[in-house]
């Protein structure tokens, strides 16, 4: 008996090897997976195809042969190399303003490059390919400029060795909306030297939380900056 048919699978998945068998059916094998050996009987037909799943990176040879007279051992092997899961991990920020761009950062813990990297936005669904990853950071960089607050979802990761996992993780980029344009100011547009606690405001300005003044050389701001009104006074020199 011959075995061989050298393989890769992924973890978890089955492996198949090829044993050639020579003489007259039945045949009786002991094969031996790398973990167990497995007596296999009444094989009728060549070549006999052995199925198994694989714990790591195993090698599989024949340990016996019989067949409708004889016996003998077996020779030749196969190896099955098992090739872990990809896996990956979505960060990001949190917030920004309209307008702004924002990082959509995917780090990747497992598999080999280049990745295929399947996420949702909203519910819509998108496809990045052969996506090669920052050699010492192993993440990937997505930069985007959502219109209005989004979910971002991870949804499966696949990898050169079309080893495929089925990942989670979300993040919420939230959208502040800009503020508004200002309206006219209201106040004294003539002012008397030395005068002090003049008022000026404005009315409310939608989406805002702060509101910067400026006033001219000889005038200070007494109070109210940051608000929709300030207190204002004038030196002798203005």
């Amino acid at each position: 008996a011959r075995v061989y048919g050298n393989s890769a699978v992924c973890i978890g998945e089955p492996a198949v090897v090829s044993v050639d068998l020579t003489g007259t059916a039945p045949w009786s094998i002991d094969i031996f997976d790398g973990t167990n050996t497995v007596p296999i009987n009444n094989i009728a037909k060549s070549p006999y195809l052995y199925t198994f799943t694989p714990l790591g990176n195993q090698t599989v040879t024949v340990l016996k042969v019989s067949d409708a007279h004889c016996t003998n051992v077996g020779n030749g092997s196969a190896t099955v190399t098992v090739n872990e899961l990809p896996d990956v991990v979505i960060s990001g920020e949190n917030s920004i303003c309209y307008g702004d761009q924002s990082a959509v950062v995917f780090t990747f813990t497992h598999g080999t490059a280049p990745y295929r990297l399947s996420y949702s936005v909203n519910g819509i669904m998108y496809h990045i390919p052969n996506i090669i990853p920052d050699a010492t950071s192993h993440t990937y960089t997505l930069m985007v400029q959502p219109g209005m607050t989004s979910t971002y979802e991870l949804s499966r990761v696949e990898d050169v060795n079309g080893c495929v996992r089925d990942v989670t993780g979300t993040i919420v980029v939230s959208v502040k909306p800009l503020p508004g344009t200002p309206g006219a100011i209201t106040g004294k547009a003539l002012v008397c030297q030395g005068e002090s606690n003049v008022v000026y405001s404005i009315s409310s300005v939608a989406n805002a939380t702060n509101y910067e003044w400026s006033v001219p050389a000889g005038a200070t701001i007494v109070s109210g900056m940051g608000s929709q009104s300030i207190t204002v006074s004038f030196d002798n020199s203005y």
